[in-house]
């Protein structure tokens, strides 16, 4: 369950376009 939030997480910066969260995950 905690891959889900960890994806959900990604695809909410990913729609957001937070800076923050992009350096959590690089391309």
């Amino acid at each position: 369950m905690g891959q889900k939030i960890i994806l959900s997480q990604c695809t909410l910066a990913r729609l957001t376009g937070h800076p923050e969260f992009n350096s959590f995950r690089r391309p």
